[in-house]
Order: C-alpha cells, then structure tokens, then sequence
C-alpha cells in the first residue's frame, strides 16, 4: 500500500510534465514556478499533520499536490534556465540546473538530519519523552 501511495507524486509529474510549457505559454514562466513553490510549501506543511492515525485522504492529497507543484516546478525551471544562456554554453547550464537541485536536496537533508539530531539528543539529555 506505501509503494501505491509513493507512486502517486511520480505519476502526476510524468502527466504534468509534458503540459508545463503549455501553462508557461498561457502564464508567465515566473508564475508558474511561484505557483509550483506555493504548492509545494502547502504540501510540505501537510506532511507535518501526519501521523499514525492519519486519514488516508489526507495522504493522497498530500502527495497529489506535492506532485502536481514538481511536476510543474522541474520543467519550467529548467526552461527558464536554459533560455537564459547562449546556446554553445547549454552543456555548463544543464549541470548547473542539476548541481543546484541536488545540492538543495542534499542541504534539506542535512538540515533535517541536524534538527532532528539535536531534538533527540535534547530528549535523551532531558529525560523527556518526545512524540
């Protein structure tokens, strides 16, 4: 059931994928991406509700929008970017592109590894239980 529920973000990014520059040719480039970071925040800050009696809608909501915002988010940034340089430098622009999305996922899970290391630790100096 987890690995059905996990599916659903990638198919909505396969599906909306291709329809990006179609939204960047209705609605701003820029829009479209702040839209798609909008979605993104809602989403994440939805992740923050679950927990173990969380009702199964609410996931597949979650992850229908978390979908939907990369699944709009990746393509047009990556247009955006690569129409902002000359064509013979499309090779140092891509690895940009794709140096800079690693390297925001890698600092995410940095940061969450130290918060939730310091968290933990705090609880076992303390005594106190956390939930």
């Amino acid at each position: 059931m987890s690995g059905i529920l996990m599916m659903i973000s990638p198919v909505l990014m396969m599906i909306l994928s291709p329809m990006a520059a179609f939204f960047t040719r209705i609605v701003e480039a820029r829009k479209v991406c702040m839209l798609a970071n909008m979605l993104l925040f809602i989403s994440m800050c939805m992740f923050t509700f679950w927990g173990q009696d969380t009702q199964m809608w609410f996931i597949i909501l979650t992850m229908i929008i978390l979908g939907i915002s990369m699944g709009l988010y990746y393509p047009v940034s990556s247009y955006v970017g690569m129409n902002s340089v000359p064509n013979n430098k499309n090779g140092m622009a891509s690895a940009s592109i794709s140096t800079s999305k690693s390297m925001g996922k890698l600092f995410g899970i940095l940061v969450f590894g130290l918060i939730f290391n310091f968290v933990f630790s705090l609880c076992l100096d303390t005594g106190i239980y956390c939930r």
